[in-house]
Protein backbone atom coordinates (compact mmCIF):
# COMPACT_ATOMS: atom_id res chain seq x y z
CA UNK A 1 0.00 0.00 0.00
CA UNK A 2 2.86 2.32 0.83
CA UNK A 3 4.44 1.82 -2.61
CA UNK A 4 1.08 2.33 -4.28
CA UNK A 5 0.44 5.52 -2.33
CA UNK A 6 3.96 6.73 -3.04
CA UNK A 7 3.50 6.13 -6.78
CA UNK A 8 0.17 7.97 -6.74
CA UNK A 9 1.78 10.84 -4.86
CA UNK A 10 4.61 11.05 -7.40
CA UNK A 11 2.11 11.01 -10.27
CA UNK A 12 0.04 13.74 -8.62
CA UNK A 13 3.13 15.88 -8.06
CA UNK A 14 4.12 15.44 -11.71
CA UNK A 15 0.64 16.53 -12.81
CA UNK A 16 0.84 19.56 -10.52
CA UNK A 17 4.19 20.52 -12.03
CA UNK A 18 2.73 20.17 -15.53
CA UNK A 19 -0.27 22.29 -14.56
CA UNK A 20 2.02 24.98 -13.13
CA UNK A 21 4.00 25.03 -16.38
CA UNK A 22 0.85 25.22 -18.49
CA UNK A 23 -0.54 27.96 -16.29
CA UNK A 24 2.63 30.02 -16.64
CA UNK A 25 2.56 29.58 -20.43
CA UNK A 26 -1.11 30.60 -20.55
CA UNK A 27 -0.36 33.77 -18.59
CA UNK A 28 2.59 34.60 -20.85
CA UNK A 29 0.47 34.01 -23.96
CA UNK A 30 -2.34 36.19 -22.62
CA UNK A 31 0.13 39.00 -21.94
CA UNK A 32 1.58 38.65 -25.44
CA UNK A 33 -1.89 38.82 -26.97
CA UNK A 34 -2.96 41.95 -25.06
CA UNK A 35 -1.59 44.45 -27.62
CA UNK A 36 -3.16 42.46 -30.45
CA UNK A 37 -6.50 42.46 -28.64
CA UNK A 38 -6.31 46.25 -28.25
CA UNK A 39 -5.61 46.63 -31.99
CA UNK A 40 -8.49 44.31 -32.79
CA UNK A 41 -10.89 46.20 -30.54
CA UNK A 42 -9.91 49.54 -32.10
CA UNK A 43 -10.37 48.17 -35.64
CA UNK A 44 -13.66 46.52 -34.70
CA UNK A 45 -15.00 49.85 -33.36
CA UNK A 46 -13.88 51.60 -36.55
CA UNK A 47 -15.52 48.93 -38.70
CA UNK A 48 -18.75 49.20 -36.72
CA UNK A 49 -18.71 52.96 -37.10
CA UNK A 50 -18.19 52.70 -40.87
CA UNK A 51 -20.91 50.05 -41.15
CA UNK A 52 -23.39 52.15 -39.18
CA UNK A 53 -23.76 49.61 -36.40
CA UNK A 54 -21.75 51.39 -33.69
CA UNK A 55 -23.60 52.27 -30.50
CA UNK A 56 -22.44 55.88 -30.69
CA UNK A 57 -23.65 56.26 -34.30
CA UNK A 58 -26.81 58.26 -33.58
CA UNK A 59 -28.07 58.28 -37.17
CA UNK A 60 -27.32 54.59 -37.73
CA UNK A 61 -25.95 55.53 -41.15
CA UNK A 62 -23.13 53.85 -42.97
CA UNK A 63 -20.10 56.09 -43.47
CA UNK A 64 -20.66 56.05 -47.22
CA UNK A 65 -24.28 57.20 -46.83
CA UNK A 66 -23.26 59.92 -44.39
CA UNK A 67 -20.63 61.29 -46.77
CA UNK A 68 -23.07 61.21 -49.68
CA UNK A 69 -25.75 62.99 -47.62
CA UNK A 70 -23.28 65.68 -46.58
CA UNK A 71 -22.23 66.16 -50.18
CA UNK A 72 -25.87 66.37 -51.27
CA UNK A 73 -26.44 69.09 -48.67
CA UNK A 74 -23.48 71.03 -50.12
CA UNK A 75 -24.84 70.65 -53.66
CA UNK A 76 -28.32 71.76 -52.54
CA UNK A 77 -26.87 74.77 -50.73
CA UNK A 78 -24.82 75.73 -53.80
CA UNK A 79 -27.85 75.30 -56.05
CA UNK A 80 -29.93 77.51 -53.76
CA UNK A 81 -27.37 80.30 -54.05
Amino acid sequence: RLREASAEDAAARARCAQLDELSARAVADARALAPLREDHDRLARLAALAAGTAADNERKMRLESYVLAARLEQVAAAASV
